[in-house]
C-alpha cells in the first residue's frame, strides 16, 4: 500500500537527511571542485573512506541529527567510490567501512536507505557518479573534455574555479560527454549498437586503470609493433567478456554487480531499508527531434546544440552561443553573444578512437576530394532525429534496468525497499514515471526528487513571489506559493500512488534550499529568510503526509564554498556557523510535569538554554525550522501531522483501527522549539513523556480501540504560562 507500517501495524513517518554532499568526491585526494589540481590526480587509486564522515565521528554526527528529529538517513555513495580501480575490482576497504558507518547509524535509531548517487554522469563531466574508465571506454580522453566543450567543471573554469557561477554544473547534461554516455548506458543497443566491448579501441585492457594494476606504464598503442599488442595480465577479478558486448549491457553490468558488492556488505543489518536504482537518472539525447537546436531548459552559459557539440569535440573551432547566466536564462533562455568552443583543435576523443555518433553515420565530414589533415572537408549532420525512436524511454529503458537491479537486492535481502527515481521535473521534458507491476519489482517506492526550482537557479530566495517552474507562471503572495509548493508534492504521491501497482509509499528523495543566497547571512548569522522558505517545504511535506530526506547535511560544509562541490550550498549544518566554545558535551535535559485537568498535561523544560550551547546544536541552520514535532508511529492512519513554525504549535489527528492491538501512538518532540517547555491538549486518551540525554522527548499516546478520531496538540510555553 502507500504507507510504511512497524510490527505493530503502527503507520510509521520517515523524517530524515541526506548525509552528505560532499561525498560525492574522494578524501585522498580531496575532491573538492574548487581545488584546480586534484581532478585527474590519481583517478585509479581515489579513496572515499571518510565520506561521509570518519568512524570515529560518526556518533557525534548521528547524535546531532536525532536531537534535531531524523529518524531516517539517505546514504550517498558513488560508482566510482566503490569501482574506481577498474571493471570488477572493488575497494574493499571502503565497502566495509560503510557497513560500519550504517550500523552505528543504526545504534542510533536511524534507519538508512542507501542512495548510489550520480550527477551528470561523473566527477570528470562536472558532476559526481560514474568511474573515470567508463568515459575512457566509450573513447573520450579526460584531458580534453572541457576544453572541447564536451563538458564544464569548476576545476577548470576560466579564469578559476572561484569564478565559477551557481548552477552551471546542470547544463553537463545537454553537453556531449554526459549526454553521450547516458545515452549509452540506457540505450545503446539502439543507438550504439556498434561499439561493443571487446572490439576494436573499446576493450578492457585498453583501459589506463587495467594497465596501471597490471604494472603496464608508458607504452602509448602508437609504438607497438604493427598487428601486435602487448599481452596484459588483466589483475584477478577484472570484468571481462568472452565475445563483443554492446556498452549499454556491460555499462550496466558493472553498474549493479557493483552496487550488489554493497548490499551484501550491509546484509542483515535491520535498520537497513533498502537501496535507490540510480539518484537523478537522465535520458540523455533520446527523444531529441531535431540535434541542430539548443535543447533543455536549463539554457546557461556556453551551450552548444548537439551537432555543435561533435563537431568542437572532433577538433574544429566551432562558434555557438553563450546564454545569460541566473534566473534569465533559466526562465527566458536569452542567448547574449557567440563564444568559440575548441580554438586551439584538440579533440575529445583518444587517440585512434572515432567520435561515437560518427561511427554510427549520425554526422560525416564531406565537401573534399582531397580529405585529409589539410582538407577535412565540413561537417554534415545526416540524421537530426537520429534519437527520436518514439519508445517511451521510463517503459523501454529505465523500467528493464530497474527490474533487474531489484531481482539482485531481493536475492540478497527479500524485504528492501528499491527507491525508484526518473530525471527530475524539467530537466528532461517527456519521461513520465513508469507503470511499476508489484510481480517485477516487490517494495518499490517512489523517491521522486523536488525543488523549488526558482529560488535554486534563480538563487533568489522568494515567499511573497515565485514562478511555478513547470508552467513558467509566476505566484504572488506567500499563500499562493505556499499552495503551489503543496500541489507539486500531491502531484508527485498521486503519481506513486497510480503508477505503483496496488500503491506505494512516497519518499521525497530531495529538496532544500541554498543558504548562500540572498544578502549578507553569512555576516550576520540572519537566515531568518532562509527558516522561512525552508519551513513552507516542510510543510508542503507535511500536508501531503510523505516521507522525506532533505538535502543535505555536510559536516565540511563553509561559508565560501558550501558543500564543497559546484558552490552549492544546501547544508543545514556548516562549521563556519560553529563556536568552539559549545562543541561540548550537553547536560541532562530538565523537565517537570503538571497535570492540567484530564486531558491536558504541562511538561516545564528547565535548562535549555545550557542544553542549547552543546555540540548538539553547534554548527545548525535554520533549526527553527528544521526541528519539528512529528507523528513517528500512529496506531491507526493518520490525517494530520502539522507542525506551524512561527506559532511553535503541533496538530495530531488520526482514526484510530479498532482492530488494532492497543499500542501508543508515538509522537518525537525535538526539544528545540520550547526553551520553557509546552502544554500537551488530548481529545481522549492519555500522554506519557519519555526524555532522552540528548534533548529530545517520545510523547507516548494511548488510545482506546472504541476511540474513532483521535487527535492531540502542543503549544509552547511563554512568560510562564502557555500560548
Amino acid at each position: 500500500g502507500n504507507q510504511f507500517r512497524d510490527l505493530k501495524g503502527r503507520q510509521v513517518l520517515l523524517r530524515g537527511v541526506n548525509v552528505s554532499g560532499s561525498a560525492k568526491m574522494p578524501t585522498t585526494p580531496l575532491g573538492s571542485t574548487h581545488l584546480k589540481k586534484n581532478l585527474f590526480k590519481n583517478v585509479e587509486s581515489v579513496d572515499f573512506v571518510g565520506r561521509p564522515f570518519p568512524l570515529d565521528e560518526c556518533n557525534a554526527h548521528f547524535r546531532r541529527l536525532r536531537c534535531w528529529g531524523f529518524n531516517y538517513i539517505r546514504l550517498v555513495i558513488t560508482w566510482e567510490a566503490i569501482e574506481h580501480r577498474g571493471p570488477g575490482l572493488y575497494d574493499e576497504k571502503y565497502i566495509k567501512y560503510l557497513r560500519e558507518v550504517a550500523r552505528i547509524a543504526g545504534e542510533n535509531d536511524i534507519y538508512i536507505y542507501v542512495d548510489p548517487h550520480q550527477d551528470v554522469w561523473s566527477r570528470f563531466t562536472g558532476g559526481c557518479g560514474a568511474p573515470a574508465w567508463t568515459l575512457e571506454l566509450a573513447g573520450f580522453d579526460l584531458q580534453n573534455m572541457g576544453e572541447t566543450g564536451a563538458c564544464i567543471t569548476q576545476q577548470e573554469y576560466d579564469p578559476s574555479p572561484d569564478a565559477f557561477p551557481l548552477m552551471l554544473w546542470p547544463t553537463n547534461l545537454y553537453k556531449l560527454a554526459c549526454a553521450t554516455m547516458f545515452t549509452l548506458f540506457w540505450s545503446g543497443k539502439d543507438f550504439a549498437p556498434k561499439l561493443n566491448v571487446g572490439e576494436g579501441g573499446c576493450r578492457v585492457e585498453k583501459l589506463s586503470c587495467i594497465k596501471l594494476a597490471a604494472g603496464v606504464r608508458g607504452e602509448p598503442d602508437d609504438q607497438k609493433q604493427q598487428g601486435e599488442e602487448k599481452e596484459i595480465k588483466l589483475p584477478p577479478g577484472t570484468r571481462t567478456v568472452s565475445k563483443p558486448t554492446n556498452i549499454q549491457d556491460y555499462l550496466q553490468g558493472c553498474y549493479i554487480a557493483a552496487m550488489r558488492a554493497v548490499a551484501k556488505e550491509l546484509r542483515g543489518l535491520p535498520n537497513v531499508l533498502g537501496f535507490g536504482t540510480m539518484n537523478e537518472p537522465h535520458n540523455g539525447y533520446h527523444g531529441l527531434t531535431n540535434l541542430n537546436s539548443v535543447w533543455g531548459q536549463l539554457t546557461n552559459g556556453v551551450f552548444p546544440t548537439p551537432f555543435q557539440s561533435f563537431c568542437a569535440a572532433d577538433g574544429m573551432a566551432t562558434k555557438v552561443r553563450n546564454y545569460v547566466p541566473g534566473c534569465c536564462a533559466f526562465v527566458c533562455g536569452c542567448a547574449i553573444d557567440s563564444f568559440t568552443l575548441n580554438p586551439l583543435g584538440k579533440r575529445a576523443w583518444l587517440p585512434g578512437r572515432e567520435c561515437v555518433w560518427k561511427m554510427h553515420g549520425v554526422w560525416e565530414m564531406k565537401g573534399t576530394s582531397k580529405a585529409g589533415p589539410q582538407n577535412p572537408g565540413s561537417p554534415v549532420l545526416n540524421k537530426p532525429g537520429y534519437f527520436n525512436n518514439g519508445k517511451d524511454w521510463s517503459t523501454t529503458y529505465y523500467l528493464p534496468f530497474a527490474q533487474r537491479y531489484a531481482q539482485m537486492l531481493h536475492e540478497i535481502e527479500e524485504d528492501w525497499h528499491c527507491y525508484i527515481e526518473v530525471p527530475p521535473a524539467g530537466v528532461a521534458p517527456g519521461v513520465k514515471f513508469p507503470r511499476i507491476r508489484s510481480e517485477t519489482i516487490p517494495n518499490a517506492v517512489n523517491a521522486t526528487h523536488w525543488y523549488d526550482g526558482f529560488s535554486l537557479f534563480s538563487g533568489n530566495l522568494q515567499i511573497n513571489w515565485n514562478v511555478d517552474v513547470e508552467t513558467a507562471i509566476p505566484k504572488f503572495g506567500a499563500c499562493s506559493v505556499r499552495a503551489m509548493f503543496k500541489r507539486q508534492i500531491a502531484s508527485i504521491r498521486s503519481e506513486g500512488e497510480r503508477e505503483i501497482e496496488g500503491g506505494a509509499p512516497t519518499v521525497i528523495g530531495e529538496f532544500g534550499i541554498p543558504y548562500n543566497a540572498n544578502g549578507n547571512q553569512f555576516q550576520t548569522g540572519d537566515f531568518s529568510r532562509h527558516s522561512t522558505l525552508l519551513d513552507a517545504n516542510f510543510a508542503a511535506m507535511e500536508a501531503n503526509l510523505v516521507h522525506y530526506t532533505v538535502w543535505n547535511y555536510t559536516p565540511d560544509n563553509c561559508n565560501k564554498y558550501g558543500d564543497q562541490w559546484n558552490f552549492e550550498d544546501l547544508s543545514i549544518y556548516s562549521k563556519d556557523q560553529s563556536r568552539k566554545e559549545d562543541e561540548k558535551e550537553p547536560p541532562s535535559p530538565e523537565c517537570k510535569e503538571e497535570v492540567l485537568g484530564p486531558l491536558r498535561k504541562r511538561f516545564l523544560l528547565t535548562n535549555q538554554e545550557a542544553m542549547r550551547r552543546s555540540f548538539l546544536y553547534n554548527g545548525g541552520r535554520t533549526l527553527d525550522a528544521v526541528a519539528r514535532p512529528y507523528a513517528q508511529a500512529t496506531n491507526g492512519t493518520l490525517i494530520e501531522s502539522r507542525y506551524v513554525m512561527t506559532e511553535r504549535t503541533y496538530s495530531l489527528r488520526f482514526r484510530r483501527d479498532s482492530k488494532m492491538a492497543v499500542a501508543a501512538t508515538k509522537v518525537f518532540i525535538p526539544l528545540y522549539p520550547y526553551e520553557r517547555g509546552f502544554d500537551v491538549t488530548l481529545s481522549n486518551g492519555s500522554v506519557s513523556l519519555h526524555v532522552h540525554k540528548d534533548n529530545y522527548a517520545i510523547l507516548e499516546y494511548t488510545t482506546s480501540p472504541k476511540d474513532q478520531i483521535c487527535s492531540l496538540r502542543i503549544t509552547p510555553m511563554k512568560d510562564g504560562c502557555c500560548g
